[in-house]
């Protein structure tokens, strides 16, 4: 069956500009920019979605068609004569175009009903001990209608592809410890480092509780 359901704008990742977003980036999200205190990661957050926004398209939120794997010609035809029916009976409301609809509706149900019958049985009965618990939840969200959710699986580091889990963990462990280096502080926030890093810590403690 086609189902429409509302569908929520999403991320054009494919049409990014992503130069422009990488040096918004390190324009505005910087240490100078960084706001302290209880809002800061809310103000980090805002920052970064802002930037996204005038460097990354959207898609328009809207109505989405959704393909189950039951839906074959045969419903495709019922509809289209249920479709056709319905018009006819509300252009001109007599007994014979009201009962036509009716009698279309109900075999356009049944048609339906039997598609998704047997294409559940030709599914179950392919299972055995082998099928994984993935490729059982994938079929059963076809046959229900339901989308699944589109996972990165993979990251792209100078035109080379880091397919692995450990690989992609790596990768990621290693640019966020790049981009925390002190290689990218300001000077005036080496500055202000160096000169707290000469004072002396004091340990003695002045708490006087046993």
């Amino acid at each position: 069956m086609v189902n429409h359901t509302d569908a929520l704008s999403s991320w054009k990742l494919d049409k990014a500009d992503w130069s422009a977003f990488s040096e918004a980036c390190s324009h505005e999200l910087n240490i100078d920019n960084t706001h302290t205190g209880d809002d800061a990661i809310k103000n980090f957050t805002e920052n970064l979605i802002s930037i996204a926004s005038h460097t990354i398209p959207k898609s328009k939120a809207g109505k989405r068609t959704v393909h189950t794997v039951w839906f074959n010609s045969s419903c495709k035809d019922a509809i289209r004569s249920r479709n056709k029916a319905l018009k006819r009976a509300k252009l001109s409301p007599t007994d014979q175009n009201i009962d036509n609809y009716r009698i279309t509706r109900a075999k356009s149900r049944r048609i339906i009903r039997t598609s998704r019958r047997q294409s559940w049985q030709s599914f179950v009965s392919k299972i055995n001990c082998r099928t994984s618990l993935k490729k059982v939840w994938n079929v059963i969200s076809k046959i229900s209608g339901k989308k699944s959710s589109t996972s990165i699986n993979h990251l792209s580091v100078s035109n080379n592809e880091i397919t692995s889990v450990p690989d992609i963990a790596n990768t990621l462990g290693h640019t966020f410890s790049n981009n925390s280096s002190s290689q990218h502080y300001t000077d005036k926030f080496n500055s202000y480092r160096q000169q707290d890093e000469k004072q002396q810590l004091r340990f003695k403690s002045t708490n006087n509780e046993t």
